[in-house]
């Protein structure tokens, strides 16, 4: 997720097995789809992003630690992502 101004990553969004193949907002602003490669669909309340709090990552030193990664997220780490592809 990124936030729109200052334009800076949020964190990782959604718990999708397959990459996201597209987004879209409802008419009245109070959901995001997100559908994946197996074609399954979720649905989002804009409103628990609304109040996110955002953190700084901490920087510096050889581990990266995203302190500000979205509780629905699976990774601890967006560096992790690709971590299990050889």
């Amino acid at each position: 997720a990124y936030s729109l101004f200052p334009h800076r990553r949020l964190g990782i969004v959604g718990q999708h097995e397959y990459s996201v193949e597209s987004l879209d907002i409802c008419n009245d602003g109070t959901l995001i789809a997100s559908s994946s490669h197996d074609n399954v669909v979720k649905f989002w309340n804009i409103k628990y992003f609304e109040t996110l709090n955002v953190e700084e990552p901490v920087k510096g030193g050889k581990q990266r630690q995203m302190k500000h990664n979205l509780p629905s997220s699976k990774q601890n780490n967006a560096a992790d992502f690709f971590a299990d592809l050889e």
